[in-house]
């Protein structure tokens, strides 16, 4: 859990949070998602999945974070990345991603790979931010 996360829900460790913990909050959201990821995996081992992935997001995640924002979820080729001050912070992510991704083609290009392009979507508005599931799944039992 980032640490950010547990800042938003006015915690101090993993310890204090309790599964329905929860803040309403005024937050912009960002999504990133690798366009057409399926079929370009689809011609991957596992193997080298795992490290276009690993590539990727190792190059996208700083970007979230000098940009002051955080990465709440990965979701496989996929990023859900929270913004608590302000939207413009979020608008830059996007500009700099795509930018980052122009960059990381031309490697991928120069290593006989096809390039990749990037979905990116901000929102800005009221959510709910917290914990849910199951109580035992959440403390691990």
């Amino acid at each position: 859990m980032p640490r950010e996360f547990l800042g938003l829900l006015g915690k101090e460790s993993i310890e204090h949070v309790n599964l329905g913990d929860q803040i309403a909050l005024e937050l912009t959201v960002l999504f990133a998602d690798i366009r057409a990821f399926t079929t370009l995996s689809e011609d991957m081992s596992p193997t080298e999945n795992f490290n276009f992935l690993n590539s990727y997001l190792s190059r996208i995640s700083p970007v979230v974070r000098r940009n002051r924002g955080f990465i709440d979820k990965y979701l496989g080729d996929g990023i859900m990345a929270l913004f608590p001050r302000t939207p413009l912070d979020a608008v830059r992510t996007g500009l700099e991603l795509m930018e980052t991704v122009r960059v990381f083609n031309g490697h991928r290009a120069n290593s006989g790979y096809r390039p990749i392009g990037i979905g990116v979507g901000i929102n800005t508005g009221s959510l709910m931010l917290g914990t849910i599931g199951r109580a035992r799944a959440w403390r691990g039992r």
